[in-house]
């Protein structure tokens, strides 16, 4: 199917099989192609991603965070994602072997703990687990890591990360900071672009105690 992007409606699925985390349904993921043609229907760019539908929705009533996906009350249930192997050395193969384990585990959530991983095998093995990530951004905690010298550098590097993952039907909370709050223009920044690139998920600007 050709759209023209000026005068193209909006896309509409009929009967869609959704997207559901481990324990709710089955994580169905449709493939995606887009293409771009210039006027004389040269092929400029190509795009292919795997595509899930699925609805995220929270409420925050007496401060404590409830999430809701296509309707049903979702529990979380999972632990904290940190370094992918000490050496970095994690490849597609290594990531899915350790989000089946967290699926066979009847895990339901990730945390990339401080936004230490950022593969694209990590976020694709996640959509096919039926694994919700739990995204941090790269703010330690007050007392392990220094707050950034240029805030300008860091929102820039937020956006584009924004960009690159958030077709990802697995994405499902993106967090400022680990134990403690972003600086003040680092987390208005971050609500902002959340809002702006990612909108229907929830950002909060820290780790509740006791979660």
């Amino acid at each position: 199917m050709k759209l023209d992007p000026g005068t193209a409606p909006a896309l509409r699925l009929e009967n869609p099989r959704l997207w559901w985390p481990n324990g709710y349904g089955d994580p169905n993921l449709y493939p995606v192609e887009l293409r771009f043609e210039t006027a004389d229907q040269t092929v400029s760019d190509v795009k292919s991603f795997q595509a899930g539908v699925r609805q995220l929705t929270y409420t925050e009533d007496h401060g404590a965070l409830k999430i809701w996906i296509n309707g049903r009350r979702f529990i979380a249930r999972g632990g904290n994602w940190g370094f992918p192997e000490s050496m970095l050395r994690y490849r597609a193969r290594d990531y899915e072997a350790a989000l089946r384990y967290h699926r066979d585990l009847h895990f339901n959530m990730i945390r990339d703990w401080v936004g230490q991983t950022d593969d694209d095998a990590f976020y694709e093995a996640c959509d096919r687990n039926g694994v919700l990530v739990w995204q941090d951004f790269w703010l330690a905690n007050p007392w392990d890591g220094p707050d950034p010298d240029d805030n300008a550098l860091f929102l820039a590097n937020a956006r584009d990360t924004l960009l690159r993952i958030r077709n990802h039907p697995s994405l499902g909370l993106y967090c400022g900071r680990n134990e403690g709050f972003p600086p003040r223009p680092l987390d208005d920044g971050l609500k902002a672009l959340v809002a702006e690139l990612h909108p229907g998920v929830r950002y909060i600007p820290t780790r509740p105690p006791g979660w």
